[in-house]
């Protein structure tokens, strides 16, 4: 192998381990952008929960009726235990008034006004100094300073009148207790001392009122300061391990990849050093062949009656030799690249097998149509080792065809396509065509549809096309008329020349 060749394996290995670590750097990234993204919306989604619930929180003692208010403040409750809120609502000079979900205890010392000791004091400062750096969780409010200021002093009852007769609405005022310390039923305003008699009505009026609910709470509201509300919600931990966890398996994954993926290239290189022994096997022992026959055709003195150049034939032979032991020579090595005329390297391989088409059985002809097309940058050896397994895969496909009344073609064509500034060199046949199963693996090492065959040629002609020649190979139609191989190579200068030429 050749210097060159080790450092382009060399690099393509390094390029290989670098895309690998870039490739775990950008996945870690991404899983770790997408999770704060998920964290961001999650958190603007709790911001407008907690700041409607911040206000009504600050509204609870304000709330005329008290019941109302009590259960207001128990389902609040639960949500916030539930939810994990915690907050402190801080007044107009930052000493905090109300804490909920720090500390039991601190609670209990702010909510009857007394001092915290050090401890509780250090808790509390710290729990504030982590809400103030997340400074969206915020919501100014008007709340209580004292929450316990709120009374209740007595209780209205009330009868049922039009509107227009409002102002002479049965009225009735008792204390906490229940008892009747004024009333204006009928007439004048009356109280137990003023009318002591009275006060069975005024009991009999307050029960009617209760039954049909006609009845309010007399309170003292707290009055009302400007403060901040400052809160917490509890991180997702799960959520923040996410990209950690995502990123552990995908690499684990990929570890319990390597191998499996090293197995298959090692099968693949296997079948490849396989296939490349029989294909040698194979080539060589073609033209081996053909001198073993012409030397017996030499020894039995049949040169002279068949007016047959036996030498010519046996150069040829041998010169078909010196082009199989050259292919082989470049494998494991980096191509030299020069010009090539790929019109001639194609007619040099429909001639070859022209000749050779007889012994194969049936009726074949080759037909070449070749338009004036620039040279391209290939290897001249292993450019015609590609058309050579093109033709001869053609040539197979003809000879199998299960329909032998139709004379078997091939055509071998080569033209420029100017868009593409590339020489295309197709390779047809009216042959069976390749089983729709099939098309997708047709290149892969090792797979043959031919009884000993041995899966090599397809697949070293597209590493020999797409690899130093920078070209490609596809079978772009195939069906029960036939097949077509196209390859595609870059031209070396634009097309020029005479017009197009056919050869039969």
């Amino acid at each position: 192998m050749g210097l060159f060749a080790k450092l382009r394996r060399s690099s393509a290995a390094g390029l290989l381990r670098l895309y690998g670590f870039a490739g775990a750097v950008v996945l870690f990234a991404g899983f770790v952008l997408y999770a704060n993204w998920i964290l961001g919306r999650l958190e603007d989604r709790s911001r407008a929960f907690v700041e409607p619930l911040a206000r009504l929180y600050s509204y609870l003692p304000v709330i005329d009726d008290k019941e109302t208010s009590d259960r207001v403040a128990q389902a609040i409750r639960g949500v916030s235990s539930g939810s994990g809120l915690r907050f402190i609502i801080v007044d107009s000079q930052g000493e905090a008034a109300l804490a909920r979900g720090i500390d039991e205890e601190l609670q209990r010392q702010l909510d009857a006004g007394k001092p915290l000791n050090d401890r509780q004091q250090e808790r509390l400062e710290n729990a504030m100094e982590q809400m103030r750096r997340r400074s969206k969780n915020r919501v100014s409010i008007e709340y209580p300073p004292d929450y316990q200021q709120r009374r209740i002093i007595g209780r209205l009852y009330y009868g049922d009148v039009d509107v227009d007769l409002l102002s002479d609405i049965p009225l009735a005022v008792a204390d906490v207790d229940g008892n009747p310390v004024g009333w204006r039923i009928y007439g004048e305003w009356e109280t137990p001392a003023t009318n002591p008699e009275g006060l069975p009505k005024a009991r009999a009026f307050m029960r009617g009122a209760k039954r049909f609910n006609r009845v309010d709470d007399l309170q003292i509201n707290p009055r009302l300061e400007q403060g901040v509300f400052y809160y917490e919600l509890p991180p997702l931990r799960a959520l923040e391990w996410m990209p950690y966890i995502q990123t552990f398996l995908a690499l684990l994954f990929a570890l319990g990849a390597v191998p499996l993926y090293r197995r298959v290239r090692l099968q693949e290189q296997a079948a490849v050093w396989a296939g490349l022994a029989k294909e040698g096997a194979h080539q060589l022992g073609s033209p081996i062949s053909s001198l073993m026959g012409w030397i017996d055709l030499a020894d039995e003195g049949g040169a002279e009656d068949s007016n047959l150049d036996i030498h010519a034939e046996m150069r040829r032979d041998v010169e078909r030799l010196r082009q199989v032991a050259a292919r082989f020579s470049e494998i494991g090595n980096e191509p030299r690249l020069r010009p090539v005329d790929a019109i001639e390297a194609a007619r040099s391989s429909a001639s070859y097998f022209r000749e050779r088409l007889p012994q194969l059985g049936g009726e074949i002809d080759i037909l070449e149509r070749y338009e004036s097309v620039p040279q391209v940058r290939a290897n001249e050896t292993l450019l015609r080792w590609v058309i050579d397994n093109l033709v001869r895969n053609a040539a197979d496909a003809v000879v199998n065809r299960p329909d032998q009344t139709q004379k078997g073609e091939i055509e071998v064509s080569a033209a420029y396509e100017f868009r593409s500034k590339c020489v295309i060199i197709m390779v047809t046949d009216n042959g069976d065509g390749v089983a729709r199963s099939d098309r997708r693996r047709i290149f892969e090492p090792g797979f043959t549809t031919k009884a000993g065959g041995w899966g090599i040629g397809l697949a070293l002609a597209r590493r020999i096309v797409e690899g130093p020649f920078e070209g490609s190979i596809a079978l772009v139609k195939t069906g029960s008329s036939g097949s077509t191989f196209r390859v595609e190579l870059p031209a070396v200068e634009n097309a020029g020349g005479d017009s197009t030429s056919t050869t039969p």
